[in-house]
């Protein structure tokens, strides 16, 4: 049965320790010199999405449910 721990992600209670992935927030303030390209390419579609994983933090394996920031997501479990 599933329960909320805290009011926000689904968990089962059980033995089990599954491999979350996490993404801190891009950190758009440590790119500054980049906002203008990255903005420029804004109406651009693919190019804009591409161009702002320069941005992201390389992903992180916790034993935690975290948000992933790169997927838009509060939890991300990939088997």
């Amino acid at each position: 049965k599933a329960e909320r721990d805290d009011g926000d992600i689904p968990t089962l209670e059980n033995e089990l320790d599954l491999p979350y992935r996490t993404q801190p927030k891009p950190d758009f303030a440590r790119r500054y010199q980049e906002i203008d390209t990255l903005e420029s390419l804004r109406d651009k579609g693919y190019c804009h999405a591409w161009y702002a994983r320069r941005f992201f933090e390389p992903v992180r394996v916790k034993d935690q449910p975290l948000p992933h920031h790169g997927l838009g997501v509060d939890c991300y479990v990939q088997w």
